[in-house]
């Protein structure tokens, strides 16, 4: 009762009033006073002292039980509990990082972008993002991102050797999800095999310069197309692996509302479709080889 009036006025919904209410209360202070009141007593030499402080501290037992034992069925029953499989993790805030967050909001989905460098939170919350500054190895960052809830995590910073070590680290705690990792060269430094080991993904499905295309991004001397797949299972798909200065990026898919990154395990079916970051410089000739692959381009 006493917390949920004093958090009348607040931004908590009703909801959220009583649920804060029944795990709310802490017995740090209730015992400090009584231990103090124990003391007080015994020195006036008033008996009960000793039972006081143990009768409290029984209370701040079972009601710290209680609370550990109903949490979960109070936060269900108020429809609070969140649900699993619920959004992206994105590591880095560079702008092609920047983009992969707009295109899996864009259905509608949770995603939270988790960078060390204030510069990029910013920049993130400037296109109306979710940010969380903190480092991408420490397990405190992984549990203030929520990853045991997450459909799945990216890490694309311009350094491959941390996305590779996010992946690894966290798929130590969260076993359930999906783990994607940027590569920025094929066969050298952290190789796919190296990924797969651990149960990881190559992001985008091929070796990719992040601060490339970062850069083309900022310059906007590249843009974004989407496109639909109308081949059929023996067409090329849109992975290049271990080509350099490829000419296009294939970021998220989308079908039946739902959008996910691209990684080597994506396979395309008919009707698919993605987003894929075209080089402004050679729009013709990426146009023409996603033809010949079997996409053609549909408005956004």
């Amino acid at each position: 009762m006493s917390v949920a009036l004093s958090t009348i006025g607040t931004d908590l919904t009703t909801k959220e009033r009583i649920f804060v209410g029944w795990l709310g209360p802490r017995g740090i202070v209730a015992a400090a006073v009584a231990s103090l009141c124990a003391y007080a007593l015994s020195d006036a030499g008033i008996d009960g002292g000793r039972e006081l402080s143990s009768l409290v501290f029984l209370v701040i037992a079972v009601t710290v039980g209680w609370a550990a034992l109903t949490g979960g069925f109070a936060a269900r029953m108020l429809n609070l509990r969140r649900k699993s499989g619920d959004g992206w993790v994105v590591v880095g805030g560079n702008a092609l990082a920047r983009q992969l967050c707009v295109l899996l909001a864009s259905a509608g989905g949770e995603v939270l972008a988790l960078d060390s460098d204030p510069g990029h939170i910013r920049a993130l919350e400037d296109e109306g993002l979710r940010a969380l500054q903190g480092d991408a190895l420490d397990g405190g960052t992984h549990l203030r991102a929520q990853l045991d809830t997450r459909t799945g995590a990216i890490a694309v910073t311009v350094k491959e050797e941390v996305n590779y070590l996010f992946g690894e680290k966290a798929r130590l705690a969260f076993r359930n999800i999906r783990f994607a990792v940027g590569l920025s060269k094929w066969e050298r430094g952290v190789t796919p095999e190296m990924v797969d080991d651990f149960g990881g993904e190559v992001l985008f499905g091929a070796a990719v310069d992040v601060s490339l295309w970062s850069h083309r991004l900022d310059s906007e001397t590249c843009t974004v197309v989407w496109h639909r797949f109308v081949g059929n299972r023996k067409s090329p798909g849109l992975c290049t692996e271990g080509e350099s200065n490829v000419p296009f990026v294939p970021l998220v898919t989308r079908r039946g509302g739902i959008v996910a990154p691209v990684t080597d395990h994506t396979r395309f079916r008919r009707g698919t479709e993605v987003a894929i970051l075209i080089d402004g410089s050679r729009a013709g000739a990426v146009e023409a080889e996603l033809a010949k692959r079997g996409w053609v381009p549909v408005a956004a």
